[in-house]
């Protein structure tokens, strides 16, 4: 008795899956072990990241070998205290925004960033030109 009637609840559930998760296509829910307190990537960062939301002007390879993320191109000068980035073109938000990221929006981030002095090591001056 047991057996059959662990086969026909198993046939049910698999034939009752796809009829919950077809209801609703126009929306996403997500769950996480983590607490998103912001949708600001300065302050939630770590989650948009994991989540491929938002992608940083670099990243690091398995070595910490610094590889092209929004930036094609980047150098520092001789005293690694200036840092320069030339950002990929045609890079868009990811909800669809018609508007290009361009260099006033890396400000924004930065700015945003900055204006969060706990997060900022005492020793890294950013300098925006």
């Amino acid at each position: 008795m047991f057996k059959p009637l662990s086969i026909a609840i198993l046939a049910a559930s698999l034939f009752a899956s796809p009829i919950a998760f077809s209801a609703d296509k126009t929306s996403v829910k997500i769950s996480a072990p983590w607490e998103i307190n912001s949708y600001d990537p300065a302050v939630s960062g770590f989650a948009f990241h994991r989540l491929q939301v938002m992608e940083t002007l670099v990243d690091a390879d398995t070595k910490g070998i610094l590889i092209s993320g929004l930036a094609t191109e980047w150098s520092a000068t001789e005293d690694g205290m200036s840092w320069s980035f030339t950002v990929r073109e045609g890079v868009k938000f990811h909800n669809g925004t018609p508007r290009r990221m361009v260099r006033p929006t890396v400000k924004l981030s930065f700015n945003s960033w900055l204006s969060l002095r706990s997060t900022l090591p005492s020793h890294i001056k950013l300098v925006l030109r």
